[in-house]
């Protein structure tokens, strides 16, 4: 059922890593918040079938980083669900431009 849901994949993953974090919040504070680092890649991306996704000149390379975008947004999501103070991402694919810069949240910072 989630691999129907491509920008829940990733946050479902994210979770069980969490989880044990948010539900103890006194460990969380004594390190000064949970900071959370998140690498995406393209390979992997749900609806990414092809490597003619993969680069700018490819057939629905935009496409797929809407995509992209969409699952790291989703595990940016359940990061402050789960408490995080600090989210970083990173986009680790080719070049390091693939994600839509402008839909990330404010307050996550990229490298």
């Amino acid at each position: 059922m989630l691999s129907s849901i491509p920008f829940l994949r990733q946050a479902v993953y994210l979770l069980p890593l969490l989880t044990p974090l948010a539900s103890n919040p006194t460990s969380a504070s004594a390190q000064d918040g949970l900071k959370v680092y998140i690498s995406a890649d393209m390979e992997g991306v749900v609806g990414v079938v092809t490597g003619d996704h993969l680069g700018p000149t490819g057939f629905e390379y935009q496409q797929a980083r809407k995509w992209l975008t969409s699952e790291v947004n989703a595990a940016i999501r359940a990061a402050r669900s789960a408490g995080a103070t600090e989210i970083v991402v990173s986009d680790s694919h080719g070049n390091g431009e693939n994600i839509l810069l402008d839909e990330i949240p404010r307050g996550v910072r990229l490298v």
